[in-house]
């Protein structure tokens, strides 16, 4: 098989992951999660680049098999594109086209000249987590308590501007003293509604990346970021080292592109360390991104060893971050459910309380 027909297949296997049902594929129907959409627009990219195929018109082609935010986000990458700009600018200048880490991978396979390598790393990250789906209990976790406090936001509502209000005025009519955790209500009523005009003007005000990259940190795992990153840079350190790219290289593209500002300074002093002598594992591990056994692990062996074990090393990054999100939603879960029943409570106590006073005057 020539070289032209591997890269051929190899850019319709990628086209063929992953697979959904035909009926998804359509404008008003929002089929697939961002993320799946984003891996469509990866093998459009490599089957352009492959190809030697104008990129504009596949994107703008691809944008009308979705709907809402990211049919627009892809109109705005085709526009860029059929302007001139260049395609690691224009995807920087559309944040949501592609994740921090597909942006990354491919600014450094182009500065390195190795743009098809970079690509079937991504690919490689597909089938990974095609067969082995990423655990996502803290996502879930969090879902679940929103979906929950949503809906006891409309019971509370309800019970605010329905029923609290005939409470009160029959206790006026009997001349009763309302009960005084009423006064603990009307505060939680207060803070519904403040609750509620927040929820008003994100719905009024542009989605923007930068609300949506706030709400993602409120909501993520404490040192979660900081470990997505420590993952990319591991798997694109793998990728390099096995085309027999200077490591000190990647460092430095890394370091002026990564977003993590943690991170970046991490790589910089790597880089550095390796630019005073100091060999680069060791490099790596006086920042924490290896520790001794890794380092010394890496010491010795082919690019192509190297790059597996650092593809190992990313893996096992996942798999504590995974752990320790269950211990926290685990720790985290009672604490949310003795809310949810102290204002359960609350509500309880003021009814009884009314229906008492109203029962001992009638007495």
């Amino acid at each position: 098989m020539s070289n032209q027909e591997s890269n051929a297949y190899s850019s319709r296997a990628f086209l063929e992951l992953p697979r959904f049902p035909a009926w998804r594929s359509a404008t008003w129907i929002p089929g697939c999660s961002l993320e799946d959409a984003q891996v469509s627009l990866l093998a459009v990219i490599r089957g352009a680049i492959d190809q030697k195929l104008p990129l504009a018109p596949l994107v703008r082609s691809l944008s009308n098999e979705y709907s809402g935010g990211y049919r627009k986000t892809l109109k705005r990458l085709a526009n860029l594109l059929e302007k001139g700009v260049p395609l690691i600018e224009a995807l920087e200048q559309v944040p949501d086209a592609l994740s921090e880490h597909a942006v990354l991978s491919l600014r450094l396979g182009v500065q390195s000249g190795a743009v098809f390598p970079a690509l079937q790393m991504l690919k490689d990250e597909v089938v990974e987590r095609t067969m082995d789906p990423p655990v996502r209990s803290w996502k879930s976790f969090w879902l679940y308590w929103i979906v929950l406090f949503g809906i006891l936001l409309v019971l509370l509502t309800v019970f605010q501007l329905r029923i609290a209000p005939s409470l009160q005025r029959v206790v006026e009519e009997l001349g009763l003293q309302a009960p005084g955790i009423g006064l603990i209500l009307q505060y939680l009523g207060y803070a519904w509604a403040a609750f509620l005009m927040l929820v008003l003007w994100l719905i009024t005000t542009s989605w923007s990346f930068r609300l949506r990259r706030l709400i993602r940190t409120i909501f993520r795992m404490p040192m979660g970021r900081l470990d997505e990153s420590k993952e990319s840079v591991l798997r694109l350190l793998g990728m390099t080292t096995n085309q027999g790219r200077p490591v000190i290289g990647a460092l430095s593209t890394m370091a002026k592109y990564q977003a993590n500002s943690v991170m970046r300074s991490k790589l910089l002093v790597a880089r550095n360390e390796i630019e005073h002598g100091v060999d680069a594992w060791d490099a790596l591990k006086s920042v924490g991104l290896l520790n001794s056994e890794q380092a010394d692990a890496l010491k010795g062996e082919s690019s192509i060893s190297q790059s597996w074990i650092l593809s190992a090393y990313a893996r096992c990054v996942v798999v504590k971050r995974e752990a320790r999100e269950r211990l926290a939603t685990a720790l985290i879960h009672p604490i949310m459910v003795l809310a949810v029943g102290w204002v359960v409570l609350v509500v309880c106590l003021y009814v009884f309380g009314l229906l008492y006073g109203l029962v001992y005057s009638l007495s």
